[in-house]
């Protein structure tokens, strides 16, 4: 094989390796942003859980005075 034979399957080695670092780091990111995704509904599903408490608790009261 020839020098330029060599370089030539370097660098397409190096294209190779360089496209699946790329795709490593756009499949990370991509579970990075479904993991923050799934925090923020776990986050919303809490604040509904509290509201719906708040509420019970203020009905709770109400019927309390009522009686």
């Amino acid at each position: 094989m020839s020098n330029y034979e060599e370089e030539e399957e370097e660098e397409e080695e190096e294209e190779e390796e360089e496209e699946e670092e790329e795709e490593e780091e756009e499949e990370e990111e991509e579970e990075e942003e479904e993991e923050e995704e799934e925090e923020e509904e776990e986050e919303e599903e809490e604040e509904e859980e509290e509201e719906e408490e708040e509420e019970d608790q203020v009905e709770e009261e109400e019927e309390e005075v009522g009686e």
